[in-house]
């Protein structure tokens, strides 16, 4: 039994030790700026573009970044459409390469 107590002591402070670098790394690595715009050119071999937005938006959410601008590179109209909602919803601009100067 105590072996059994000794086993969970060191996995709790394992953890333990993993969420206090966690949150080091968390505090040094988050931007001071928080008006910063985050650039991301899709196309069609983007792969998943459910996964990627979902990864564009957690991204945001970690870092902070509140202004995201999709670049459509060549999206086919299935990618288009859920990009399109995924913008609606998360106040993300969606514009092709030709208006990338009136954005930025």
């Amino acid at each position: 039994m105590d072996m059994f107590f000794g086993i969970l002591f060191i996995l709790f402070m394992f953890i333990g030790i993993l969420f206090t670098a966690y949150a080091v790394l968390y505090l040094l690595l988050k931007p001071k700026n928080k008006n910063e715009i985050l650039v991301y050119p899709l196309n069609e071999n983007s792969g998943d573009i459910r996964a990627v937005l979902s990864f564009i938006d957690f991204r945001c959410t970690l870092f902070g970044a509140k202004n995201v601008v999709i670049i459509d590179t060549g999206m086919n109209n299935i990618q288009r459409d859920i990009c399109i909602g995924f913008c609606e919803k998360s106040s993300w601009k969606l514009i092709y390469p030709e208006e990338i100067t009136e954005v930025l």
